[in-house]
């Protein structure tokens, strides 16, 4: 494989990664969930739970980003895989 095959292969690779990360099965049903299983009203799951989901995984990103500069992205790949693998 030479160097342009394998910098296709890698950018493929790296867009397949992101998109089987992003494809979350059970994003449809949890709102049902937060208000029937949870009983958060549709105020408080607007004003107060996803504000805060929004911007605390903002604010995450921060680091995320400077630590993938540091390590490249194959370290902070295999972090975040093991990091969703055990959430």
């Amino acid at each position: 494989m030479n160097s342009s095959e394998t910098w296709r292969f890698l950018t493929a690779l790296i867009c397949f990664y992101g998109f089987i990360k992003e494809f979350k099965i059970g994003e449809p049903f949890i709102y049902l969930y937060q208000s029937e299983v949870l009983n958060l009203t549709r105020e408080q799951l607007t004003n107060e739970v996803y504000p805060f989901i929004a911007y605390s995984y903002l604010l995450s990103l921060i680091p995320v980003l400077l630590l993938t500069d540091l390590t490249l992205y194959k370290p902070t790949m295999l972090l975040e895989v093991v990091g969703q693998t055990v959430y």
